[in-house]
């Protein structure tokens, strides 16, 4: 009995220290708490590393016009030129008052042209507008009595981003079409207004540039109604318009395309920069995904890159159009980078809402020396407002160029498949008209990975055929 209470009074003992202890420990720490002060030479900010995927390109190779639209007075001195075998034939037609040639990208007077009016434009000194009526522009037109040119833009065309920087403080409006009329220049804005450009740009250089591209040998252009007009089974069928068209039957590669190969990881710290705050899931497809809650970032395995993020409301500042075109070329820079061989083009870049909110939608599509690659989607698109991105998708792929050139057919041989693999569609006794005309790289269908020149005719504005650029053969038609 008395044992068993010394052995109860040495545990009362060892509780009353430990409790002693513990109490002493809570007053120590109590007083570092309240008084004591956080040694800040052991704290290290986090680092964060500003991630990009090389060089941004010039906004001039991505913001470019969809035509550039060329008229010539009548002039009978031309027209009594004779032009020996072997040249550029039919001029002649030209010289018809009000009929434009149309040329558009992939063509090389489409090239040479805009690179020289890039050239004369950044050693523009002084510029202002002032505003007209269409009916003087109209006017301007109808008295010409030289050459004039007009560019006309499929998106918004900022022109103060182009300038050299020591003028650019000039608010201009968005430009639809650039109107030169011998030593005049007009623009037609987004908003259908109309303005004379006042500037010290080259006029004589540029458009002598544009008569000497017209006028003389073209190595690669005509125009679609010259190049058939002695067809007669064409034109007993189809109306072809002043479209420039090749007029040789090119020598192009195949095209190989795989997979974009991006460091994910890399791609996802440019996303959300901290890391250690992301969670990652792969899924069965072999799919990986990036979020940390709020944000996600997706990447499959064919290469679609996915990214999406809240809206954020109440923005006070909205962001103006030429800040768009610049934030959405930053972007891409930093979420991925530009390919190499492929190039890409904006062809959308416009307002929209989400959630009463104001935002801006990017599209980029892809093309190989001017021609379009048509995948069926568009490989960059971009949704975003002043705060930042809003969704990002992307799906580019590398491009390997065939070592062997075949020759494609010309677009009379392409024209003449349409009457004979399509006999349906011209048994109405009236002719169709083909209203638009090019080449294009697409997806061979049944071989996996190979992109080839097609053939894209339109006819009447409703239906698009596809023809295999090699065989002439049709191999698609879609109603528009």
């Amino acid at each position: 009995m008395a044992k068993r209470q010394e052995e109860n009074s040495v545990g009362e003992r060892l509780k009353t220290i430990i409790l002693c202890f513990l109490v002493f420990l809570s007053l120590v720490l109590t007083y570092r708490l309240w008084f004591g002060s956080p040694d800040y030479e052991v704290i290290t900010p986090v680092s964060y590393e500003r991630i990009n995927f090389g060089e941004t390109v010039s906004l001039d190779k991505l913001l470019l016009p969809g035509e550039i639209v060329y008229f010539h007075p009548q002039a009978q001195s031309y027209q009594e030129t004779e032009i020996s075998e072997g040249e550029f034939s039919n001029n002649r037609g030209y010289y018809q008052e009000e009929e434009p040639v149309n040329l558009r990208d992939s063509l090389s007077g489409y090239s040479s042209l805009w690179e020289a009016f890039n050239r004369e434009l950044k050693k523009v000194h002084h510029i202002n507008f002032s505003s007209v009526n269409e009916k003087e522009i109209k006017k301007d037109l109808n008295s010409l009595s030289e050459p004039s040119l007009q560019i006309h833009f499929s998106v918004p065309y900022a022109l103060e981003l182009f300038l050299p920087s020591g003028i650019n403080d000039i608010s201009f409006p968005l430009i639809q079409k650039i109107y030169f009329y011998g030593e005049e220049t007009y623009m037609e804005t987004v908003k259908r207004d109309y303005y004379r450009i006042d500037w010290d740009f080259n006029y004589a250089y540029f458009l002598s540039q544009a008569e000497e591209l017209f006028l003389k040998q073209s190595p690669d252009f005509t125009l679609l109604n010259l190049l058939v007009e002695g067809n007669e089974e064409i034109n007993s069928y189809l109306v072809t318009e002043e479209i420039a068209v090749l007029n040789y039957s090119p020598d192009l590669p195949d095209l190989y395309y795989q997979i974009e190969e991006l460091d994910i990881d890399k791609l996802a710290k440019a996303f959300f920069i901290d890391l250690t705050l992301v969670r990652q899931i792969k899924e069965r497809d072999e799919a990986v995904i990036y979020t940390d809650g709020q944000r996600g970032l997706r990447v499959n395995s064919q290469g679609l890159i996915e990214y999406s993020a809240p809206a954020k409301k109440h923005e006070p500042e909205v962001l103006s159009y030429q800040e768009a075109l610049i934030k959405g070329i930053e972007y891409v820079t930093v979420y991925g980078g530009w390919p190499e061989i492929l190039n890409l083009k904006i062809t959308e870049l416009s307002s929209l809402l989400l959630e009463s909110e104001g935002f801006y939608r990017l599209k980029l599509n892809s093309y190989y020396k001017g021609f379009p690659i048509i995948f069926g989607y568009t490989p960059l698109d971009l949704v975003f407002n002043k705060q930042g991105l809003v969704s990002y998708q992307r799906q580019i792929f590398e491009l390997e160029v065939g070592q062997e050139k075949s020759k494609v057919i010309g677009v009379e041989k392409a024209l003449e498949g349409i009457l004979n693999d399509l006999p349906e569609l011209f048994s109405q006794k009236s002719s169709r008209k083909v209203t638009r005309c090019f080449l294009a790289y697409i997806p061979v269908q049944g071989v996996n990975r190979i992109l080839r020149p097609y053939w894209i005719i339109e006819i009447d504005n409703y239906y698009r055929v596809l023809l295999n650029g090699r065989t002439g053969a049709v191999d698609k038609v879609i109603t528009l």
